[in-house]
């Protein structure tokens, strides 16, 4: 009985001490998400931010988008050119683009792109479990023709799982194009 109950806690000093490590580098990837998001603003005053329940968008001023379009809701669907990129610092790196539709950003972190056929919209329906929760959450909220960013930590992406290029417990930065939104 004593040699269970230590064990017992020992496995719980490790899962706290785990618990602390993941949470100690998903508060450094917010500091980059912040800093990474002062530098869209310097860079583009007329941007705009929304903090969306762990996601952070920043809606770029270069937007077709007009308030007659109509605003993505839960359940709603969206259709999109995006770009993936691992956020690693406080800058995003081409060569840190882990999946793309968009020839121009495939083009820019020198992917091949013989393939035309991976450079279409894609299209996904909100609440549809097709996204992760940084990414739901993010995108409610668009608008036909905005281009955003979207960030988050580890913690609303993947967690402790590693998918493809993309490591475990990794910060996220998504740069979208909006092609339609449609709220039926």
């Amino acid at each position: 009985m004593r040699k269970t109950a230590i064990i017992s806690l020992a496995l719980a000093i490790v899962a706290c001490a785990c618990t602390k490590q993941s949470q100690a580098a998903y508060d450094k990837q917010e500091t980059f998400i912040d800093s990474f998001v002062q530098t869209l603003l310097k860079t583009d005053e007329s941007a705009s931010v929304d903090y969306l329940d762990g996601a952070v968008r920043v809606t770029l001023s270069s937007s077709t988008s007009t308030e007659s379009d109509p605003a993505l809701e839960k359940g709603g669907t969206v259709s999109f050119y995006y770009g993936g990129y691992v956020l690693q610092a406080a800058s995003l790196s081409n060569g840190n683009l882990f999946a793309t539709n968009w020839q121009e950003l495939a083009e820019a972190s020198g992917w091949k792109t013989v393939d035309e056929e991976m450079f279409q919209t894609e299209s996904v329906t909100i609440g549809g479990g097709e996204l992760v929760k940084g990414l739901e959450n993010g995108l409610v909220g668009v608008r036909k023709g905005d281009e955003c960013f979207i960030l988050f930590s580890g913690k609303y992406g993947w967690g402790k799982h590693a998918r493809g290029t993309v490591p475990a417990r990794s910060a996220t930065a998504w740069h979208f194009l909006i092609t339609d939104v449609s709220n039926n």
